[in-house]
């Protein structure tokens, strides 16, 4: 793994506009070694996620900044408020609308 510190300003990272989903890859691949992804996801009210989906190598963090999204965990649906925290173990099926 990189021993270099990585900042980024706000905004800063591979942004890809997704219908209602933008997402912002702050650090991943060759800078983690594909041991984890920071990145900044939004969705626009009442729209769907990605989809249902599950990691095989590596866990999910999720930490809601603002508004309330549903996350789909395994086979319960979860309300998550903003400051709610979420922690997907690998091979856990996830999803958020």
């Amino acid at each position: 793994m990189s021993v270099e510190p990585i900042v980024l300003p706000p905004g800063d990272g591979r942004a890809y506009d997704l219908g209602p989903m933008r997402g912002v890859f702050k650090a991943d691949g060759p800078e983690t070694q594909d041991r984890y992804c920071a990145s900044e996801w939004s969705v626009e009210p009442r729209q769907p996620g990605p989809g249902a989906h599950q990691h095989d190598a590596n866990e999910e963090l999720f930490l809601v900044t603002e508004g309330t999204l549903w996350f789909l965990v395994g086979d319960q649906w979860v309300e998550a408020p903003a400051g709610t925290f979420l922690r997907i173990p690998a091979g856990v099926t996830h999803d958020f609308a």
